[in-house]
């Protein structure tokens, strides 16, 4: 809902109904910020709001580096899986890209790490399915067509370890997906990269905060010292 006023939310709210009740089918509208746009929206489709899950955040400190945002016991592991990458002699590399054809040449190696947990613990993956696999594959493109998405990499020696996608959205970052190869289990990559995503995502100009978009419990995450409530709008 950022940059939608009022008014224009109530508008996109009745046209959203209109065209789920021409289809006959529900509106279900997840993950919403709860803020007044959101509650126009609603009330011009006539749909309830559900209060969710709030989602932990980061707020950027005012002052002291980003670090510091760190619990002892999270410090420890980022030292520590320095201090393996240095005795294993690994060199590791960090890198971010918001070009869409950097997009395009990553795509099949995000893949196979996305699916890589998966495999390893015998779940089903969401790329499964044909519809699941095009779903994942065109919210990417959109996103980084529409320059809002933003790829950090982490390689280990030259393979790919694990990967962010990040979305810029007003004055916060939001983390929207992320994952890493379980054969560098031992370097903790996805603790490595969410913090040199954290930590370029706050001292960035302009972003107030990083949101983990997911209402996961706070004590699993890099560091959280806030919260932002999340709603779901729903017409039957």
């Amino acid at each position: 809902m950022a940059g939608e006023s009022v008014p224009e939310a109530a508008e996109l709210g009745g046209a959203r109904a209109g065209g789920a009740r021409a289809r006959g089918t529900r509106l279900e509208l997840e993950d919403l910020p709860d803020e007044p746009a959101t509650r126009a929206l609603a009330a011009g489709a006539g749909a309830a709001v559900h209060a969710l899950d709030p989602v932990p955040v980061v707020r950027r400190p005012t002052a002291g580096d980003p670090v510091e945002l760190l619990s002892h016991g999270t410090r420890k592991t980022l030292r520590k899986s320095r201090n393996r990458l240095a005795t294993d002699g690994l060199e590791a590399r960090v890198g971010f890209t918001s070009d869409p054809a950097d997009l395009e040449a990553l795509l099949p190696h995000l893949e196979t790490t996305y699916r890589d947990r998966d495999v390893a613990h015998g779940l089903p993956c969401a790329l499964d399915t044909p519809a699941g696999r095009a779903g994942w594959l065109a919210r990417a493109r959109e996103l980084s067509a529409a320059g809002a998405l933003e790829v950090a990499t982490l390689h280990l020696d030259g393979e790919l370890a694990a990967y962010v996608l990040g979305v810029r959205d007003g004055d916060g970052y939001g983390v929207l997906e992320g994952r890493f190869s379980t054969r560098f289990a031992r370097y903790a990559p996805g603790r490595l990269l969410e913090f040199g995503v954290l930590d370029r995502a706050l001292r960035a100009e302009g972003v107030r905060f990083l949101d983990w978009m997911t209402g996961v419990a706070p004590e699993t995450l890099l560091a959280a010292d806030a919260s932002r409530a999340r709603v779901a709008v729903r017409l039957p």
